[in-house]
């Protein structure tokens, strides 16, 4: 367990330094055991398809994932949008 959060921890720190977007990383307190967050904020959807371009086009992103190996669920991940309403 304590592979994968330093993980997810420099994951997320290289998205928010390639995307210059805020971002976090956290463990769940409910759901499935071991499970993980990160949370990207965003000022516009342009902002978000900006950021999945890069996950898609960056080589250090990419090395980063295959780094993970056997660290994660294959298929256990799930993308969700909350939008603020204001």
């Amino acid at each position: 367990m304590g592979e994968a959060v330093e993980f997810g921890v420099r994951a997320q720190q290289l998205v928010s330094q390639l995307s210059g977007l805020e971002s976090a990383f956290a463990m769940e307190v409910y759901g499935a055991y071991g499970s993980v967050v990160w949370l990207t904020g965003a000022d516009s959807m342009a902002e978000l398809d900006a950021l999945q371009q890069l996950q898609m086009s960056s080589a250090e992103y990419q090395a980063l994932g295959v780094e993970a190996g056997s660290l994660f669920i294959e298929g256990s991940g799930a993308n969700s949008l909350i939008q603020r309403i204001a």
